[in-house]
């Protein structure tokens, strides 16, 4: 008998080691994935917050590529290329203004309403140990870029003809309050410690020389390094991929086959893609959304089988030690006591596995720089977890201080 009791305490506890690990990692993977999931349904919705701020639906988008007819050989001849594409360029955007129903054109290399690309930044002005924000969106934009979109310049002036050689660069209001703390932005130098795009000398220093007011879609993100921005000066053609976006007085999708044409008539290589700016994202927003829906089914199943696992384990550690809390209670033993030793096992696997889910989540973060998008939902699904658990463990603490004495004692033989 005495075996036979060992050999069902060491299986009892073979059984318990494994549910607790099962029931970490249960908890982990459920911490982790919820802001995961919550976080992909919002930057889905993002896109639509970010085009209705700019009224997209009055701008048609074009991202345009244009290959050389022969492989470039030499340097003249990539200088003769990229002449041509300027030119080529040139001609479209003047062909368009005269049309009736376009009233600006506008080059970039990502378009307002599309994700950023961020980049860390030095401030000449303020010292490594500052606090104020190292890490901005930035773009390549043409002349008119800030005009086209309702944008004012603030301070300074916007750009001119030969900026790029000068190194001068554009900022918003948000750059000011955020990166300079406040500070005139006018003459300030910037650099870009790590580069950009292969196109920017990690040793240059830009000159700020002007300011401009918020683009629309700043005002609906969650985070202050979104929103704070600078612009570099470009010409349509220094690279190969362009995108244009055409702000039009009715219908974008009606100029759409007149830009087209206008397109093939001024160099029939030149391939384009022609979208709303409105629409310009709704691949990349279906599959987010996509995404975010399997992962949410799977935290939320995770969860559940979290919950039942507590559940199952605390039940069972109950039925093992029916004797001895009919004994303890018998003895006088406070049953807020007990139940805190018996469950404080369900509490500390609960809090090992809060610990790895939310180290895991700052991982993440960390890799896709939204640790401070994503707090908020980091702490909503702990506390989902937490109560989940709790409410597992609550008809075994109940079954727990409900043991009578007598029937204990009588149960165990």
């Amino acid at each position: 008998l005495a075996l036979q009791r060992e050999g069902s305490a060491k299986s009892g506890l073979r059984f318990g080691g494994i549910w607790t690990a099962i029931i970490i990692v249960q908890v982990a993977v459920t911490v982790a994935l919820i802001p995961l999931a919550v976080g992909g349904a919002l930057l889905s919705n993002r896109f639509e917050r970010r085009a209705k701020a700019l009224h997209a639906e009055k701008y048609l988008a074009a991202t345009f590529n244009l290959e050389p007819e022969i492989p470039l050989r030499d340097a003249s001849e990539g200088t003769a290329f990229v002449a041509r594409s300027k030119a080529t360029y040139k001609a479209i955007e003047e062909r368009l203004l005269a049309e009736a129903e376009v009233e600006a054109v506008a080059f970039a290399d990502r378009l307002p309403g599309m994700d950023q690309v961020k980049h860390r930044i030095d401030v000449d002005a303020l010292t490594p140990s500052s606090s104020a924000i190292r890490a901005v969106t930035s773009a390549s934009v043409s002349a008119d870029f800030h005009r086209a979109f309702g944008v004012s310049v603030l301070t300074g002036r916007g750009f001119q003809p030969g900026d790029e050689l000068k190194h001068a660069v554009i900022v918003n209001q948000s750059f000011v309050r955020h990166a300079l703390e406040g500070r005139n932005a006018i003459g300030q130098r910037i650099r870009f410690p790590n580069g950009r795009e292969g196109t920017v000398n990690p040793d240059d220093w830009y000159e700020i020389v002007g300011t401009t007011q918020d683009l629309a879609s700043h005002a609906t993100e969650e985070s202050r390094v979104e929103a704070s921005a600078v612009y570099l000066p470009m010409t349509a053609g220094e690279t190969r991929s362009v995108r244009m976006a055409v702000r039009v007085r009715g219908n974008p999708d009606l100029v759409a086959p007149r830009l087209r044409r206008i397109a093939s008539e001024v160099d029939p290589t030149l391939r384009v893609r022609l979208a709303s700016l409105s629409r310009l994202n709704d691949g990349e927003a279906q599959a987010n959304w996509m995404l975010a829906s399997i992962v949410l089914s799977v935290s939320l199943m995770t969860l559940l089988l979290s919950a039942t696992g507590i559940h199952a384990l605390m039940a069972f550690a109950v039925a093992r030690r029916t004797r001895e809390i009919g004994i303890r209670t018998a003895l006088g033993a406070p049953r807020r006591r007990i139940a805190v030793e018996i469950f404080s096992r369900a509490f500390l696997q609960l809090a090992l596995g809060v610990l790895s889910g939310t180290g895991l989540s700052m991982l993440w973060g960390r890799m896709t720089s939204t640790i401070a998008v994503n707090v908020g939902l980091l702490l909503s699904a702990i506390g989902i977890m937490l109560a989940a658990g709790l409410v597992a463990c609550a008809a075994p603490l109940r079954r727990a201080l409900r043991v009578d004495p007598s029937e204990a004692l009588r149960r165990e033989g």
